[in-house]
């Protein structure tokens, strides 16, 4: 059996115990000593945003290891595309300050290696070197929409341990521009190998605060009041896409991950607290499929999504084109997108800070 342990948490203020409880209820025990805690630092945005993981959590995870005589690490590499703005993410967050005296920040956007992947489109890729050099590594993911991969978790978390140019490589070789078919499954096929590389052997997620709606950062936060935690991050997931009130065979990371052998559902034992008693119904993403079958199939011939900014909201700044991997955004004075070039990733919606670049459905016979 797989052991989910799913628990209320209703302020962040019980973050210690909270953190405790769920460790004890999987009977997880402390290998090595050295230990690197990977956080969701996805922008600089405070805590009450949920975007990021929350750093009463981080410090919590960090105080019960430190505990234990080990060595203890925090990183990620954020949004962006340099060692500065993961360090200002770090800062930005709250999680700097929470885990001072406890952990060193470790920069995967500064201190990276190459790896091998067992992937059948990308053989190589660089992540942050102390992943390897860890005992542990412990997945401190946010309870989030997600409006590529419907939903963030645990699975999706560790995209962050890439090197920043490794990310625009990822969704590059899975947009829209190479193959319409293989974008979201193939994106996400990734994502399975890449986490089953990273390989954390403990994962927590924090839902206390949690966002519903087109995140993973211009969603709406929601106070889900639930933690979870468990050593498969795949049925971990899937728990939690069921407290979301998703069905979660429409999450492409979780389907896939089943179809690769990474669990069985039927072989998950939640305990702790009961996804009855603690399911909720997030707002979907747009880009989630409400319908099966033959109607399913005529929605998705007839309509199709497109990226557009929300004027009255937009500050000009752009970060939107700076972030795009496609290159298919130039400012003049507001963005201007080429959709030819647009390869659908959703990076423009996900790094905007205003949450001006928003997400549309057209008629695709529609000029």
């Amino acid at each position: 059996m797989i052991k989910v342990a799913l628990i209320k948490a209703e302020d962040y203020s019980e973050s210690k115990k909270c953190v405790e409880r769920l460790i004890k209820l999987l009977d997880f025990k402390t290998p090595g000593k050295k230990i690197l805690l990977k956080p969701n630092m996805l922008d600089p945005y405070g805590p009450e945003k949920a975007v990021t993981t929350h750093p009463e959590i981080v410090k919590a995870v960090a105080n019960y290891f430190s505990k234990k005589g080990v060595k203890i690490y925090v990183g990620d590499g954020s949004g962006g595309k340099t060692p500065e703005k993961t360090l200002t993410t770090f800062e930005k967050t709250g999680i700097k300050d929470a885990v001072k005296g406890l952990a060193e920040f470790t920069n995967f956007d500064e201190d990276y290696e190459r790896v091998g992947l067992d992937n059948k489109d990308i053989k190589k890729i660089l992540i942050g070197k102390k992943i390897s050099e860890a005992d542990l590594v412990i997945n401190l993911c946010k309870l989030k929409t997600h409006v590529l991969t419907i939903m963030t978790g645990a699975v999706k978390n560790t995209f962050g341990c890439l090197y920043g140019s490794q990310k625009k490589m990822a969704h590059i070789r899975y947009g829209y521009a190479k193959s319409p078919k293989k974008n979201v499954d193939g994106f996400s096929e990734f994502l399975v190998d890449l986490h089953s590389k990273i390989n954390p052997q403990l994962n927590i997620m924090d839902g206390i605060l949690a966002m519903e709606g087109n995140g993973p950062s211009a969603g709406e936060v929601i106070k889900a009041n639930v933690m979870l935690a468990s050593t498969n991050a795949f049925a971990l997931d899937y728990v939690a896409a069921k407290i979301m009130g998703f069905d979660p065979m429409k999450i492409p990371t979780i389907r896939i991950s089943i179809e690769k052998g990474k669990f069985i559902p039927a072989d998950i034992e939640v305990v702790g607290g009961s996804i009855e008693d603690l399911k909720m119904s997030f707002k979907k993403p747009i880009t989630y499929s409400q319908n099966e079958g033959i109607i399913k199939k005529i929605f998705n011939a007839i309509f199709s999504s497109y990226v557009d900014v929300d004027k009255s909201s937009c500050i000009k700044c752009g970060k939107c084109a700076i972030q795009c991997p496609a290159e298919a955004i130039t400012m003049n004075e507001y963005p201007n997108f080429d959709y030819k070039k647009c390869i659908l990733c959703y990076c423009c919606h996900e790094m905007c800070p205003k949450k001006a670049i928003v997400i549309k459905k057209k008629l695709k016979f529609k000029k």
